[in-house]
């Protein structure tokens, strides 16, 4: 439970890099237990897909016993050392 007031985040989103594993997943989830959507971004395609299957069950779980929009979280592979690669996912997080 946070100590933020709920669905602070409504109807907003975030880009969390590292989102698939450790610091970057706790915050994707804690986002999205505020209601904000996440596109998390990480160069492991596989602890990616993981990831989003997790934060979004754990979402839906939320989202019906409270009777409220589900936030999504959505996934992008990404090594924020290349310049395009994160041209890529800025560009992407703005067409949603």
């Amino acid at each position: 439970m946070s100590f933020l007031r709920a669905r602070l985040f409504a109807g907003r989103a975030a880009i969390v890099s590292g989102g698939g594993t450790g610091i970057g997943y706790a915050i994707s989830s804690e986002l999205m237990a505020l209601g904000c959507d996440v596109l998390i971004a990480s160069r492991n395609e596989g602890r990616l897909r993981a990831a989003v299957d997790k934060l979004n069950s754990t979402a839906a779980s939320a989202a019906a016993s409270a009777d409220v929009r589900q936030p999504q979280a959505t996934m992008f592979a990404c090594d924020i050392r290349d310049e395009d690669s994160v041209a890529a996912l800025v560009a992407t997080a703005t067409e949603r």
